[in-house]
């Protein structure tokens, strides 16, 4: 009966979101308006999803109180890449590209853990990388794109990126769960071409940031954003090892951005392919997060 009306209570938060996101003839609400509410909500509705997953899996509540401890000793308990942070191309031509080994070449698992555990710590990093993004998401809305895009943006996309599910109910849910050995790599790989998009942004942000164009704030904020993003990478690729996925993971290579996209001389372009893709990697890790919080509870009944 818990998880029942929290499930209930999640889908009437996204009915909230979706409201708010197409209330604007009514209230005339401005950009930042939207904004404000919609990821406030999302805050709300992350916060639910750890809730539900944290309640239900009682084998995980010592993991959960000692990332607390860790965090006053400077540690962490969610599995780290262990490379270093990654640089534009320029200063990364003979390395690896981190959305292809977040881990490093040899990913292990830990054996004492349980594959719900493992669950849980995905759910985790997927909460901060969804908070951070739509942070981010929000500041860029505000101070640098509030005025840069008709009300159409809201149906417009980005050809080689994934389109993130919609209408995320508990049946969705359910049903992408009865095939999560399936879903697990499609999800993975969709977060590895958010990953070489975000790499290309950073390296734009750093060109325009020295030549003064844009503020060199963002270049940070990018910059942990993309570190999120790997260790959300490397566990779900130490999940998917727990699993049983052994061979023929996906690699996506740099092509599956396509020339045109990079280096874009059009500024407003720029901004146009910059929020597109912060604006639906906010709505896949909503899904990842809600998907492997899922799949937590569903094997402990």
């Amino acid at each position: 009966m818990l998880i029942v009306n929290i499930t209930r209570f999640l889908n009437n938060l996204r009915m909230l979101s979706s409201q708010l996101s197409n209330f604007t003839p009514v209230l005339v609400l401005s950009v930042k308006s939207q904004q404000a509410g919609k990821h406030y909500v999302n805050y709300l509705l992350t916060a639910c999803i750890v809730a539900v997953a944290t309640i239900t899996l009682t084998a995980d509540a010592a993991p959960l109180a000692s990332t607390a401890a860790a965090k006053s000793t400077g540690k962490n308990d969610v599995t780290s890449p262990t490379s270093e942070q990654p640089q534009p191309r320029s200063a990364r031509s003979i390395r690896l590209h981190y959305w292809q080994h977040p881990c490093g070449l040899d990913v292990t698992a830990d054996a004492s853990k349980s594959v719900e555990t493992q669950h849980m710590k995905v759910v985790r990093r997927a909460v901060v990388a969804l908070e951070m993004a739509a942070s981010l998401e929000t500041d860029l809305v505000i101070h640098r794109w509030s005025e840069s895009f008709p009300p159409t943006v809201a149906d417009d996309s980005l050809p080689w990126l994934p389109t993130p599910p919609v209408d995320v109910d508990e049946a969705y849910l359910d049903a992408a769960y009865d095939q999560f050995f399936i879903e697990q790599p499609k999800m993975y790989e969709h977060l590895q071409i958010f990953a070489v998009n975000f790499d290309q942004i950073y390296v734009d942000e750093l060109k325009l940031a020295a030549d003064g164009k844009v503020d060199p704030t963002f270049t940070d904020e990018y910059s942990s954003l993309k570190m999120e993003l790997k260790w959300l990478l490397c566990n779900i690729r130490v999940d998917m090892v727990m699993m049983g996925h052994k061979e023929n993971l996906p690699a996506v290579t740099e092509a599956v951005m396509p020339d045109e996209a990079r280096d874009m001389s059009n500024l407003s372009e720029r901004d146009f392919r910059d929020y597109i893709t912060i604006r639906d990697y906010v709505k896949l890790l909503e899904y990842v997060s809600a998907l492997y919080a899922t799949a937590a509870t569903s094997s402990q009944k």
